[in-house]
């Protein structure tokens, strides 16, 4: 048997070298579940993101609609503004109408005796000689 510079036997200087080979391996070990865990939480946040991109993707893809929903809103607008205005004559046409109604429908008794005076002296000359001739 050979002897080392440490004045071991080469089996003891095997079975050293293996123990550290099997320390080195249970650290690789850790390192490898470590880098596991890590790339694990690395694939969480990676879907997050996406997830969030896609919604961002989304979003972007709505605003790009939005000169459209704008132009249509405003031609809307525009409509019921002309409607609004066409509207606003009728009702004033109507109003019109009918403050003349009421003008015509209300009874003054002047301007009646005015445009019918003849009818109202041959109406009361009328009850005049009726009652002249009335026997007492």
């Amino acid at each position: 048997m050979e002897v080392t510079e440490k004045n071991e036997c080469p089996i003891e200087a095997h079975e050293f070298r293996f123990k550290t080979i099997e320390d080195d391996v249970g650290e690789l070990k850790g390192n490898v579940s470590e880098l596991t865990n890590k790339v694990t939480s690395m694939d969480k946040e990676n879907a997050i993101k996406n997830n969030t991109f896609a919604t961002a993707i989304e979003s972007l893809s709505k605003l790009s609609e939005l000169p459209q929903t704008l132009n249509s809103l405003e031609k809307t607008m525009l409509s019921i503004q002309f409607k609004n205005d066409s509207t606003e004559k009728d009702v004033c046409g109507i109003k019109t109408k009918l403050d003349t109604i009421d003008e015509e429908g209300k009874f003054n008794i002047r301007v009646w005796i005015r445009d019918n005076w003849i009818s109202c002296l041959l109406a009361i000359g009328g009850l005049v000689a009726i009652v002249a001739n009335f026997p007492k």
